[in-house]
């Protein structure tokens, strides 16, 4: 365990850029708390690539309470691992989520004309009660002005708040 929270650290220190995939229904009504053998009220999955093939990331919650990740880098360094969540986690998604008005969102946010090749690419898919809905930044340096931007990343913090592996958006 020591080993991977070694190479956890020497992740976290490294520019991440990430595909977050969230999907979720757009009404939100309240749900019974699941059991660990039932699917969550609410899954995710959050996806980071730097652009090109050097580096990616997947974190993901499909049922129970327990989301694995993979980092994974060219030339090795691959991580993998668990994170237990509990209810108030996935309220405290549910909740930005709302907040965000992440439905809402455009499915695709990029930069307006020609798109960068090989750009660092984020995706968030939020699900719930068997809707999902899907959101992908698009080299988001050239777009972090826009307020699409810090309500997709309202989302993304929510979530990567529950892990101490996080990529960065630049």
């Amino acid at each position: 365990m020591d080993m991977q929270k070694s190479i956890a650290r020497a992740f976290l220190g490294l520019s991440w850029v990430a595909i977050v995939v969230a999907s979720f229904d757009t009404c939100f009504a309240a749900a019974p708390q699941p059991e660990s053998s039932k699917s969550p009220a609410i899954t995710f999955e959050a996806t980071a690539s730097t652009g090109g093939v050097t580096k990616s990331w997947n974190f993901v919650l499909r049922t129970g309470h327990s989301a694995s990740f993979e980092m994974r880098s060219v030339g090795g360094s691959d991580l993998k691992g668990k994170v237990d969540l509990n209810d108030v986690d996935l309220a405290r998604i549910e909740t930005a989520a709302k907040s965000a008005q992440f439905s809402s969102l455009p499915r695709f946010i990029a930069p307006t004309g020609g798109l960068p090749i090989h750009a660092p690419s984020f995706t968030l898919r939020l699900g719930r009660d068997g809707k999902e809905y899907s959101v992908e930044l698009y080299a988001p340096a050239e777009v972090k002005d826009r307020s699409q931007v810090n309500r997709f990343m309202t989302v993304w913090n929510a979530i990567f708040d529950l892990s101490a592996l996080r990529p960065t958006i630049e």
